[in-house]
């Protein structure tokens, strides 16, 4: 096969995502489903079936000059569970909201969230088309080496590359540091002459990290059977929260949730207490692209990770305004939520809603689904670590890279976030420098550009208006 033999493949810098060459592509995906006759070798069919390979996905992985050496085990309903409970933006916003509390007030809170999510809208439409296109665990740096111009391929594909495996791991410990210190947290609840420690917290954060590791080298294959159920239990606890809020606990005035800015942190204006207040809604959604880097694992995935990025991200973010509109209104004394004992102010309105077995009834639910989204969130730092490592991208690459031939799973690169962890004593700090990289690796891919025409054809696409005004926003 002449024509075959012409493609060079290069997983940093491939050009091989032309759908003038899409026959091609096919013809070479079915070769091995041929024995040495040349006719279909039914063992080797059913394996690929098995596996939950489609020809579709075979078609995208050679096009990307990438081998297929993990199992499809998400179909696409659990594909978009999956995305749905590691999104999780109405708990992480409720959780983490003490930034935007303390720079803008109730208002500012409020006003800031509809703000990132209107403005990370345009961004999930473009991530999901890029997905569609090329369907990789890699996600944004595979991305730049395709759309940015062939000189600049190779460096902002290794830039991004890094951007995105220290924000991920990042992104990883601060999660793990927000579920142990949530359980804490729990404590002083229930004992109020308890003096919470840093090493006590430290164990926590631990704890959690080692729940992670284990369920995603174990569980792996029955985790994508439970998202369904945890999606369920998203809902469920959702409504739960809001019923809670409007029907037993105190009330604010509309007047005072959406007009009352304040800058308890004395910036020098109302404006720069504003932006650093956003961290708080910026925090709650950035994790909307994690799909994008199971793709390699979810049947048909051009077709349906897109769907699972956009719709978990757009779903979650309409129950987020309804949790945030029901929780502010449920804040009487900003003041007592930000400096609660707990260090949480959730748990300041669940106390003054609830009794204490309420409270620790409705919190520990709470607790379980961020755990879940945790455990999803290292699933996809692992897959995204392990992509960047197959091309060389990383010390000890081969090492990292290495998928376990039983379980299907990049057990090494899910191995790294148990010793990165440690490395990161100072999470608070880390945790911006987080929010940046990320925003940094997801504008990149978006501000490249090259000719359609020469692409493969998006089963999601925009337009340039959208775009721009995507980029302009990261």
């Amino acid at each position: 096969m002449s024509d075959s033999d012409s493609i060079q493949l290069n997983p940093i810098r491939s050009k091989n995502l032309y759908r003038h060459q899409s026959n091609i592509s096919r013809e070479i995906a079915l070769i091995d489903f041929l024995n040495n006759d040349g006719n279909f070798a039914p063992d080797i069919i059913l394996r690929e079936v098995k596996e939950g390979i489609t020809i579709h996905d075979r078609e995208d992985m050679y096009r990307m000059g990438k081998k297929q050496e993990l199992r499809r085990n998400y179909r696409p309903l659990s594909a978009l569970s999956f995305a749905i409970v590691l999104t999780a933006i109405w708990e992480y916003l409720m959780i983490a909201c003490t930034q935007g509390l303390v720079n803008g007030g109730l208002a500012g809170l409020f006003w800031s969230y509809i703000w990132t999510f209107i403005g990370f809208t345009f961004v999930e439409m473009s991530l999901a088309e890029m997905a569609s296109m090329a369907p990789t665990s890699g996600g944004q740096y595979h991305w730049v080496s395709e759309f940015a111009p062939p000189q600049y391929q190779q460096f902002l594909s290794y830039i991004v590359g890094w951007m995105s495996t220290l924000s991920w791991q990042a992104g990883n410990a601060a999660d793990c540091f927000l579920t142990g210190t949530m359980s804490q947290a729990l404590i002083v609840v229930n004992n109020p002459t308890y003096e919470p420690q840093r090493w006590e917290g430290t164990l926590f954060v631990l704890a959690m990290v080692l729940i992670v590791y284990v369920s995603n080298i174990w569980g792996h294959d029955i985790w994508p059977r439970v998202q369904n159920g945890l999606m369920v239990l998203h809902v469920l606890a959702f409504l739960a929260v809001v019923v809670t809020l409007w029907c037993l606990a105190p009330h604010r005035t509309a007047r005072d949730v959406f007009t009352d800015f304040s800058n308890a942190s004395d910036w020098s204006s109302l404006g720069l207490s504003l932006m650093v207040g956003q961290i708080s809604a910026i925090y709650s959604i950035l994790g909307s692209d994690a799909t994008a880097h199971m793709a390699e694992e979810v049947r048909d995935a051009s077709r349906y990770i897109p769907i699972s990025l956009f719709w978990s991200y757009f779903g979650n973010s309409m129950m987020a305004i309804v949790l945030l509109v029901s929780f502010l209104f449920a804040i009487d004394d900003v003041d007592a939520a930000t400096t609660h004992p707990s260090g949480y102010p959730f748990l300041y309105v669940f106390t003054n809603a609830l009794s204490l077995q309420g409270t620790n009834a409705l919190t520990t639910i709470v607790l379980l689904l961020v755990s879940a989204a945790n455990v999803n969130f290292g699933a996809s730092t692992a897959r995204q670590t392990f992509a960047f490592a197959r091309d060389n991208g990383l010390p000890f690459s081969a090492w990292i890279a290495r998928v376990d031939s039983r379980k299907k799973v990049p057990s090494n690169a899910v191995l790294l976030q148990l010793l990165v962890v440690p490395t990161l004593p100072v999470l608070p700090a880390q945790d911006q420098a987080c929010q940046k990289r990320a925003q940094l690796a997801i504008s990149t891919p978006i501000s490249s550009r090259r000719d359609l025409n020469e692409m493969a054809r998006s089963r999601s696409s925009t337009n340039l208006t959208q775009t721009v005004l995507c980029w302009q926003w990261s």
